[in-house]
């Protein structure tokens, strides 16, 4: 899956709770920044092996605040 396809799934999804990424190995700060700005009602998102995610992935996913339960990052490993 790539960013620009995440983007455009998000669009019109506002109250999606949950989202599972994990092994699409093509999504980037870019992808994850967009959903997290597409989707104000997330608790839940999975990003495990998304491994061209970095810091700056942790920083659009901290705009959510408090609402965000639970994350995955597991196996993500910035080069």
């Amino acid at each position: 899956m790539s960013d620009q396809l995440i983007e455009e799934l998000c669009g019109g999804c506002e109250n999606l709770r949950s989202l599972a990424l994990g092994g699409c190995y093509r999504v980037t700060d870019k992808g994850v920044a967009s959903a997290v700005r597409l989707l104000p009602s997330l608790r839940v998102l999975e990003l495990t092996s998304c491994e061209r995610l970095s810091i700056n992935a942790i920083r659009s996913i901290t705009s959510l605040g408090g609402s965000l339960r639970s994350l995955s990052l597991a196996k993500c490993s910035q080069s």
